[in-house]
């Protein structure tokens, strides 16, 4: 019996010695992540009034803020599109009571810009994913129209663009 137990330890150490070796390589992963500005607006339907009295001066102009929260470290650009009026009294852009038209002009500051139909910069930028950004948007109705009384309306998309 120790003959057998003998060449079985034999044949087993031979059987280890035959068996080839696993052969090793190794390889390099690259990790990647591309994190891409966006912005999503905050604000369900913003909208504005502006309860223009026409012997006040002043009272042509209201504002409304739309909170964003974008990207950190995106740079936020605005567009408004043309709305539905057309334009009236040298604006582009009109509210209307049906029959009667007045021009109003949108912009980012109270004595700014008219905001035009392709995006400019806000001026602002984020500073995380959680931080709300509050992008003012002033509406100038003509005070040199002179117009029925009467409930006047525009609809107008405004788009935000992350850069």
């Amino acid at each position: 019996m120790n003959r057998t137990v003998s060449r079985l330890v034999v044949a087993a150490a031979f059987a280890a010695l035959a068996t080839p070796a696993l052969a090793q390589n190794t390889a390099n992963l690259s990790i990647n992540a591309n994190v891409r500005a966006t912005c999503q607006v905050q604000t369900a339907a913003p909208s504005v009034t502006v309860d223009w009295d026409v012997y006040t001066p002043g009272s042509e102009h209201a504002t409304t803020n739309v909170v964003v929260r974008c990207s950190k470290g995106a740079v936020v650009q605005v567009a408004a599109s043309a709305g539905g009026n057309g334009a009236a009294g040298g604006f582009a852009r009109s509210v209307s009571d049906g029959t009667s038209t007045i021009g109003y002009k949108l912009s980012l500051t109270a004595a700014g810009a008219e905001l035009p139909t392709t995006a400019v910069a806000a001026g602002f930028t984020s500073t995380g994913k959680n931080a709300n950004i509050s992008i003012p948007i002033h509406v100038t109705l003509d005070a040199a129209s002179d117009p029925n009384v009467g409930a006047y309306s525009d609809a107008v998309v405004l788009t935000y663009t992350a850069l």
